[in-house]
């Protein structure tokens, strides 16, 4: 199904929301692969975030059992039937819960549910901490291209000392980052014993990597020695390659006509 006609089957419900149209639209982006960089996973986030907080969407479901209401703002921890409650009650509000799409049964519905399980698994600690933070013209987001989101210094020192060792009062994060803080923020402070937020040990390392040359790279590359730079050029060649292959993989896996519309985009 294309892009355009699943927005136009989601405006069509009874609970489209205000920026509804904007959350489908990054999230399929990512989803189809015309945009997979953290920019987008982090202003998908922010843009959530946001709009949940101004209350266009509202963090609440009903318990399958019981019918009873759980409203997050009410909760000190979250548990499976949590997180997978308001998640489900955010698809409604999208008006995309009905769509064959957003559905695990395939590969698409699989890929936009990945993505979504991800943004709430950073959202939902930075809602309850209160731990976005803006610049002076009060704006979140920062970076090259918006690649990055201001969270409360405080917050990351707190939660993922490594990302703050400096103690700023504000902190610049990319989404895997951004990630790895939310993921110590649900253990340290008990905020759930039963979510699966952990990365794959392959993600770890990768956050791990990419945290230690950027925190080499801050302090004037100090670890250089004899054989460091070729290193990092096979190294930053082993994720071009790998990033290459991946595209690859993706593109085989889409549709004819998704395909088309990419290769359009590309040409343009």
């Amino acid at each position: 199904m294309k892009k355009e006609q699943i927005k136009k089957e989601a405006l069509n419900t009874n609970y489209v929301k205000p920026n509804a149209q904007a959350i489908i639209s990054k999230i399929d982006d990512i989803a189809i692969g015309d945009n997979k960089g953290s920019n987008q996973r982090i202003s998908t986030t922010n843009l959530i975030i946001a709009s949940i907080k101004k209350g266009d969407f509202v963090l609440e479901y009903k318990k399958k059992k019981t019918n009873k209401l759980v409203k997050f703002s009410a909760l000190n921890t979250v548990n499976n039937e949590d997180f997978r409650g308001f998640i489900e009650s955010f698809k409604i509000q999208l008006g995309v819960n009905n769509l064959p799409t957003w559905q695990n049964k395939t590969d698409e519905g699989k890929a936009r549910m990945r993505i979504l399980r991800d943004v709430f698994i950073v959202a939902l600690p930075l809602i309850k901490a209160d731990a976005i933070d803006t610049d002076d013209k009060g704006k979140s987001l920062t970076g090259a291209n918006d690649s990055k989101l201001l969270l409360k210094g405080a917050f990351v020192k707190e939660n993922y000392q490594p990302l703050n060792k400096d103690n700023l009062k504000q902190v610049a994060l990319n989404f895997n980052q951004l990630k790895s803080v939310s993921q110590n923020y649900y253990k340290e402070n008990n905020f759930s014993n039963d979510v699966e937020t952990k990365n794959t040990q392959f993600e770890q390392q990768l956050v791990k990597t990419t945290t230690m040359i950027t925190e080499d790279m801050h302090n004037g590359c100090e670890s250089n020695e004899n054989f460091t730079h070729s290193k990092m050029v096979a190294l930053a060649t082993a994720c071009n390659n790998w990033c290459r292959v991946l595209k690859e993989n993706q593109l085989k896996a889409t549709t004819p006509e998704q395909r088309a519309r990419l290769e359009k985009k590309a040409t343009a």
